[in-house]
């Protein structure tokens, strides 16, 4: 699971649903299938169990604010992610961008995003083992 320390909450698949382009958003630590994930070093890929569908940058955009969806696999830099020693999430494809609680806020559903690093607490993840 990654979670975000700030808020205590996960990135978690919308609804559980596996539909390719749902969503990643924050909510509460329940444990469930749409909240793990696990790496796929060679791809670099951030893979969802549940669905089976990696985390991507919504059509391999560089803009701050594009939606962090899941989709299938298929190997493109959008779908590529490195932990970073500051525990940022940051993006193959974008190199200065970084997996992003929106706006900060740690409301159930808030969007997650791919937006600009900064330091800041909402762009801090922390890996927990289940």
């Amino acid at each position: 699971m990654l979670i975000n320390p700030a808020t205590g909450k996960a990135l978690d698949v919308n609804g559980g649903h596996c539909n390719a382009e749902t969503n990643v958003h924050l909510w509460h630590v329940n444990y469930s299938d749409a909240q793990i994930f696990h790496y796929h070093y060679d791809t670099k890929a951030i893979v969802n169990v549940k669905c089976d569908m990696a985390i991507d940058i919504h059509a391999g955009s560089c803009d701050d604010d594009a939606n962090i969806q899941i989709y299938p696999k298929h190997g493109h830099s959008n779908q590529g992610f490195v932990f970073m020693s500051d525990k940022s999430i940051i993006s193959c494809k974008c190199h200065e961008k970084v997996i992003d609680v929106d706006g900060g806020a740690s409301e159930d559903g808030t969007n997650i995003l791919s937006y600009t690093w900064h330091g800041g607490d909402n762009q801090i993840w922390e890996i927990s083992y289940v």
